[in-house]
């Protein structure tokens, strides 16, 4: 019902001079499948003012804490802006790589070294460590209602989705004509 009267999305890519970072936000709904428990990891990335990425994924393993889920929702999130950070390279444009979670426990994990007690994160997951450590990245508190990522991982009111949208460079034309096969044309 929210989408009949929006027929169309824009994504507009203002003129921007050569960006210097290279934003990602992530976020999850922890447990979100009634079914298995897994949790949905939601992200994006922004080169400048740009979204460039964006995904919406249920999560390959069944996390233990809503801490647990975003550090996973986290290391997917890096990966992806690490990645782009090296395309950007390659094309001779140097960025900051910046890391936005909503989640105090997920940066706290990536932060450290080792596991201490956490002992049921999976292993695949503790190459962030070394790159927190060696400054590849920079992680940023984001605000739960300020992350853009929250659209991608939960239904929002409408007020919130649109804040999220316009905040991203999405707008809604309304007017756009409806071309969804009626017969009789």
């Amino acid at each position: 019902r929210y989408l009949a009267d929006k027929r169309r999305i824009m994504q507009v890519f203002k003129y921007q001079d050569k960006p210097q970072k290279l934003e990602v936000w992530a976020d999850t709904d922890f447990a979100g499948c009634p079914r298995t428990r897994k949790s949905t990891s939601g992200g994006l990335v922004q080169i400048g003012e740009h979204v460039v990425k964006t995904w919406s994924t249920t999560q390959g393993v069944v996390a233990t804490s809503s801490g647990e889920a975003e550090f996973y929702a986290l290391c997917r999130g890096a990966a992806t802006g690490l990645g782009l950070l090296s395309y950007l390279s390659d094309l001779g444009i140097e960025a900051v790589l910046r890391c936005h979670s909503d989640s105090s426990a997920a940066r706290a994990v990536a932060s450290r070294r080792g596991l201490g007690k956490l002992r049921h994160v999976h292993t695949r997951f503790l190459w962030l460590h070394s790159q927190v450590a060696q400054k590849a990245l920079l992680l940023q508190s984001a605000h739960g209602p300020q992350n853009p990522a929250d659209a991608l991982t939960k239904p929002l009111v409408e007020s919130e989705l649109l804040r999220h949208c316009t905040k991203i460079g999405l707008s809604f034309d309304v007017s756009a004509p409806h071309s969804g096969g009626e017969s009789g044309e």
